[in-house]
């Protein structure tokens, strides 16, 4: 702890909150309102009814922690979060700046004082992704999908003994693997969708090993899409994202909104990146937003041929060579 002023050690040695007050450089108002909500470790009142606090060496890093997860869990519920299912319970969430908000919105659909409190004052605090995760998911957003769904269409084929039925010989050894796997997959389809009963039963249903794994590599095209990425293209994203991160960021953000199908805007930007608008424009600065926006919004094809162009007589990277990712490409650093 670093040393204190006379006054500001007073403070601190009464356990008044002007102390946290001035450590934070906020008014004693809000630090008042710190205390009520239980974000202070360590509060009591004085017989008289004062607010006090009972001061160590973590208690200014243990507030400053608590606030900052409040603030962002506001931040999810305002941009992220449509609606909560809750024991049963689906409480709507549009609408809501914050997690008082939430608390009312939840009582009003029904919930009691006990769960509301629990539905709307837990942390929703979303870490911030590393480099090379932005790298990956730039990537998967490339291919026009994400990471989550490729894994949910591969997920749909677990009940298949996929090591059994490759291991067939012939047509009729293969026939008689998948009838026996389709007996001892009944039992486990409860609960499964229409979907993905009927895939399940179409893989099941091919006369050969041969057609089986077309139909598979049909099923699975979304899971393989990134896996035809060539090293060079993983090398040159993660380069790419570790020298702009956050550029990564906001162009990531901006593909996944065009995934969406969504309107493209500052606007939305901001809101999947769960951030307010002028908070966004704080951070990455109207060209930036701007030069995304025109980038994304242009004709994928027309772009691919004119981004390609550009960085085929870019600078030359560490290796002597000239990279660029297959299709629509991430923008390259310069080295």
């Amino acid at each position: 702890m670093s040393a204190l002023s006379p006054k500001a050690e007073r403070w601190r040695r009464l356990g008044l909150l002007k102390y946290l007050a001035g450590e934070f450089g906020i008014t004693v108002k809000q630090t008042t309102r710190y205390w009520d909500r239980g974000w202070i470790p360590n509060r009591y009142r004085t017989p008289g009814g004062s607010r006090r606090v009972h001061y160590n060496d973590d208690t200014v890093k243990e507030v400053r922690r608590t606030v900052e997860a409040a603030k962002q869990s506001n931040i999810q519920i305002r941009y992220r979060i449509p609606e909560i299912d809750y024991k049963g319970t689906t409480v709507p969430v549009k609408g809501c700046n914050s997690m008082h908000d939430l608390y009312k919105r939840a009582r009003r659909s029904g919930l009691s004082k006990t769960d509301a409190k629990d539905l709307a004052f837990r942390q929703r605090v979303r870490s911030n992704p590393t480099t090379e995760q932005v790298a990956w998911d730039s990537l998967w957003a490339l291919e026009g999908t994400t990471q989550e769904e490729a894994a949910a269409s591969v997920g749909r084929l677990e009940l298949l003994p996929l090591a059994t039925l490759i291991t067939a010989k012939g047509a009729t050894d293969f026939r008689a693997k998948a009838e026996a796997a389709q007996l001892n997959m009944q039992a486990h389809l409860e609960g499964e969708s229409i979907e993905t009963t009927a895939l399940l039963h179409h893989l099941l249903s091919q006369p050969d090993l041969r057609s089986f794994l077309a139909a598979w590599n049909k099923a699975t095209e979304l899971d393989n899409r990134i896996m035809n990425r060539n090293d060079e293209e993983l090398r040159a994203a993660n380069e790419w994202t570790a020298a702009k991160p956050d550029h990564a960021r906001l162009h990531l953000a901006a593909l996944r909104i065009k995934h969406e199908q969504t309107g493209l805007s500052a606007l939305a930007l901001a809101k999947m990146l769960g951030v307010s608008r002028p908070a966004l424009y704080r951070a990455f600065g109207k060209r930036a937003i701007q030069d995304v926006l025109k980038t994304i919004r242009q004709d994928p094809a027309a772009a691919d041929a004119r981004r390609n162009d550009k960085w085929s007589q870019g600078k030359k990277n560490k290796q002597g060579t000239r990279t660029a990712l297959r299709g629509y490409c991430l923008p390259q650093t310069d080295t």
